[in-house]
């Protein structure tokens, strides 16, 4: 019996010393300009790095064009950086909706 809760005891422990460790994450949508750089500069200023991935490749083509983008956003030492579900161009009146 002892050693069935020193298990359990190991296996939480360890899942919540992993869990302290990861980044905080949450879905957003953020308006703002994106720049050279790879990043979204926000309406507040705030600036984004934008992941690597098809819509996110995409975005970074709009270089000083003002967009909406939501995506999944985490703070990795204290930077911030969001992985785009989905973006509109604001500008452009063709209006891109990627889902």
């Amino acid at each position: 019996m002892k050693k069935n809760k020193l298990a359990i005891y190991l296996i939480l422990s360890i899942f919540f010393l992993a869990m302290s460790n990861q980044s905080i994450t949450a879905a957003e949508s953020i308006t703002g300009e994106v720049n050279d750089d790879f990043q979204i500069i926000s309406e507040t200023g705030e600036a984004y790095n934008v992941y690597s991935s098809e819509a996110g490749n995409e975005v970074v083509e709009h270089v000083g064009e003002k967009i909406t983008v939501t995506g999944e956003v985490e703070i990795i030492e204290g930077e911030k950086w969001i992985n785009i579900i989905s973006y509109t161009l604001l500008e452009d009146r063709s209006d891109k909706d990627t889902q």
